[in-house]
């Protein structure tokens, strides 16, 4: 377990780093964009995510646990064609969807529809190279692109608020965020070009990823980014506006530092199992939920006290922050927990179907929602009790999800 903390220091290490800039820097951001340019660049990040996932169709996943390091770098190839490939398509989709108004993310116009394509593909090669980086245990260089990537974003954040630029300023800050890790990425992964007969036969062996992983990871994203734009219909401005903004302030460092015990605890767990120690796999992985556990607990508390610091940090144009903070712990601490250890979908592919029952679910748990206010079944006078709702329902379904997860696991060592 110092292990596995230790690695994941490192690469917290880089990407709070970064992260940290960014921080330092959103209290002025908050000054010098209003809410509605973080409503707008959050409704960017909201289609992104979904787009992102679709941008490899999930074949990024297969890199740590590939069986060789040849197969890890034709996954990386792989990974890296379809990203580009798939940019202009994913542009044309969120065109239509803007010029639609679906959603709300009309407000997104011309420049967020050539964002979504810019944002797919960088982000796509990114996360393929960090996953290579990640297999070949280049911790330092991982953690050395996240704090570029940090530095970077924040520049670009800071000019275009110093220059009125307003929601085309935080859209070029998303956009350079991942070119700067796929260039410094692109570097010390080194990729290889891959024949496309080579490409479909790689394709083919790990096709239980867009088959499985891909519809599992969509949904997914689409329950993460579906509160904001339902914020935007059901609520105001101010309310989605404050919601974007934690989305980039606590929503961030809980995912950054989620996502470097995830690709630790997935390394290590998929070594485990490769070598054929389920037992060992079981005690790793609860050993991991043990010291989760505890962290989440102590994270919910800090929160909670230092909620009323954020009117003084970001300003009194954001009167909703403290209550919402406070409201949104059950869902952050549940994320905390959760989430690095749901990696174990990725080592028992066959199995990750199960995974749907937990992502179904929270969408359709949201759009239920949606429907009984839209249609004045349900009444909710203060906006920040659709943010509660959100945060107990995705809460309750993060627990629902560990169950599964558990579940999983113990079946496939019953056929060890």
């Amino acid at each position: 377990m110092n292990s596995f903390f230790r690695k994941v220091l490192l690469l917290v290490g880089g990407a709070a780093g970064g992260q940290l800039i960014a921080l330092a820097l959103t209290p002025v951001l908050a000054r010098l964009y209003s809410p509605e340019d973080f409503q707008r660049v959050g409704l960017l990040i909201s289609f992104g995510a979904p787009a992102i996932v679709v941008a490899t169709l999930k074949y990024e996943a297969a890199i740590i646990g590939a069986r060789t390091d040849d197969e890890a770098r034709d996954l990386l190839s792989l990974s890296i064609v379809l990203s580009l490939l798939s940019a202009p398509l994913l542009s044309l989709i969120a065109a239509g969807i803007v010029v639609k108004n679906v959603l709300g993310y009309g407000a997104l116009g011309t420049l967020g529809s050539v964002a979504v394509g810019m944002l797919s593909a960088s982000s796509g090669v990114f996360f393929a190279l960090r996953a290579y980086l990640i297999r070949q245990e280049q911790y330092g260089q991982a953690a050395q692109i996240s704090l570029l990537q940090g530095v970077a974003a924040s520049a670009v954040r800071l000019a275009g608020g110093v220059l009125h630029l307003g929601f085309a300023g935080l859209a070029a800050g998303e956009v350079v965020n991942r070119t700067a890790g796929v260039l410094r990425g692109w570097r010390t992964a080194q990729p290889r070009w891959l024949p496309w007969h080579e490409a479909l036969r790689v394709a083919r062996a790990h096709r239980q990823f867009p088959r499985v992983i891909l519809p599992s990871a969509l949904i997914d994203a689409v329950a993460v980014a579906l509160p904001l734009p339902l914020l935007t219909v059901l609520t105001t401005v101010g309310t989605a506006g404050s919601f974007s903004l934690l989305q980039r302030t606590l929503f961030a460092v809980v995912a950054v530092v989620t996502a470097a015990m995830a690709d630790v605890f997935q390394s290590r767990y998929a070594q485990l199992w490769r070598a054929e120690q389920g037992p060992q796999a079981g005690q790793y992985l609860y050993r991991t939920l043990g010291a989760l556990g505890l962290q989440a607990g102590a994270l919910g508390v800090l929160l909670y006290l230092c909620a009323p610091l954020a009117l003084r940090l970001f300003g009194e144009q954001w009167p909703q922050l403290p209550a919402m903070i406070r409201w949104l712990i059950p869902w952050l601490c549940a994320l905390y927990v959760v989430g690095p250890v749901s990696r174990v979908v990725f080592v028992h592919t066959e199995r990750a179907s199960v995974k749907l029952i937990y992502d179904v679910s929270v969408v359709a748990f949201l759009v239920c929602f949606y429907a009984l206010v839209r249609s004045g079944t349900v009444h909710l006078a203060d906006p920040l009790l659709v943010v509660a709702i959100f945060s107990v329902i995705n809460a309750v379904m993060y627990a629902v999800y560990l169950g599964v997860l558990l579940s999983l696991v113990h079946s496939q060592q019953r056929k060890v």
